[in-house]
């Protein structure tokens, strides 16, 4: 389940990181906005049993945060330069 996981938070920041902040994404009224420089990456870390797991330390590669009893998580993922990204369980 663990696997799993890394991979949906694989799969989360590939997808912030391939959003490039100067695509107008074809029309454009012109406006434009800015790509937010910080994300928070959220979600629930469970085991195969369904169960959210306490004390697992989620990391981007710079911080590191830890599960609460609830197997939930929130880290700021900073979005402003290159980012490489592992996967690792």
């Amino acid at each position: 389940m663990i696997k799993r996981f890394s991979i949906y938070l694989l799969l989360a920041l590939l997808a912030f990181v391939s959003c490039n902040p100067e695509d107008k994404g074809g029309e454009s009224d012109g406006g434009g906005s800015k790509f937010p420089k910080n994300w928070t990456v959220n979600g629930t870390v469970k085991g195969d049993d369904g169960k959210p797991i306490a004390d697992v330390v989620v990391s981007d590669g710079l911080t590191c945060v830890k599960t609460d009893s609830k197997g939930y998580y929130a880290l700021e993922v900073d979005l402003s330069g290159d980012l490489q990204t592992t996967l690792q369980y």
